[in-house]
């Protein structure tokens, strides 16, 4: 794979993105002030929303009794809220040798990249807090802030030019990876897994699983058309992005299609059925796509 020079998503672009995400913002109901979340959290404390009653203890704020409540049983009750407390955003950007294909004038990277400042932008218009971890050589985390700089860094990882040649995750380096995420990511989060997801199998369900549990987790699978369906173009030559490996296709053969939509289609129940078991959404981002668009769903 050949070096490319300039970035996947250019400094003008996230500066535009930013702009089209806080005008998304400006048009939404904010009916918190600054410094308070939008999330309902798993905490009980005093927010806005009633969650529950209890018996009144001693020393507690009057305000907040339930006479209803007590009218009704005779016996003091007080009101229970949840707390509103600021969602985390974390993301995890993949890098990987299969990331650098596209067939319809832009990058899977690329796409991956664009994702990301769309979620991060967002985070901080919302005053929530942004980390991640950028898969690329090796896993690189960039701890959790609310601040742009920070959050800069990271997008600019994700966007940087991807390097000449990277090899594919091994099997001990994808349980390091989601041995990082369970431990940098807290509890109550919110994670977006944005990569193709070829390094995934089978064995993942239980590590997705765990990850989910305590964790809201959404995985945004990045595709390009070519992947869905082999065109008939003829004689073909491909190159592995892992391996290097030279291979000539004849894409004429209506078997080897067939046999290519069919291997495809098993891939894409693999990975609906790995996702689900953890209760994972997917969605699928596409090259060809509008990526501001096809997150509209989960943002």
């Amino acid at each position: 794979m050949a070096e490319i020079n300039t970035p996947l998503v250019s400094d003008e672009e996230l500066a535009l993105l930013q702009t089209r995400v806080l005008e998304r913002q400006s048009r939404q109901v904010v009916a918190t002030t600054y410094g308070a979340g939008q999330h309902r959290s798993r905490f009980r404390g005093l927010g806005l929303d009633l969650e529950d009653t209890r018996p009144y203890h001693s020393g507690d704020d009057i305000r907040h009794m339930d006479w209803r409540a007590t009218a009704r049983s005779g016996k003091p009750t007080m009101k229970v809220f949840r707390e509103e407390r600021q969602r985390s955003l974390f993301i995890v950007a993949d890098r990987g040798p299969t990331m650098a294909f596209g067939t319809r004038g832009e990058l899977k990277a690329a796409v991956a990249a664009r994702a990301a400042a769309i979620l991060a932008f967002s985070a901080l218009a919302q005053h929530e807090t942004v980390a991640g971890l950028v898969v690329e050589r090796s896993i690189r985390f960039f701890p959790s802030s609310r601040g742009l700089n920070q959050t800069l860094r990271l997008l600019k990882t994700v966007s940087a030019p991807l390097p000449p040649t990277v090899n594919e995750l091994t099997p001990t380096q994808t349980d390091d990876l989601f041995s990082t995420l369970y431990q940098m990511a807290s509890p109550g989060s919110v994670v977006f897994l944005i990569s193709d997801f070829y390094f995934l199998d089978g064995k993942h369900r239980t590590a997705l699983a765990e990850l989910a549990e305590h964790r809201h987790v959404v995985a945004l699978h990045i595709t390009d058309p070519a992947e869905d369906a082999l065109p008939n173009a003829g004689l073909v030559r491909l190159v592995s992005p892992v391996t290097n490996e030279i291979s000539i296709i004849d894409t004429s053969d209506k078997t080897l299609r067939h046999a290519y939509y069919h291997a495809r289609s098993q891939r894409l129940e693999e990975l609906n059925n790995l996702f689900s078991g953890g209760g994972i959404p997917l969605q699928h981002l596409y090259t060809n796509g509008n990526t501001f668009a096809e997150l509209e769903e989960v943002w």
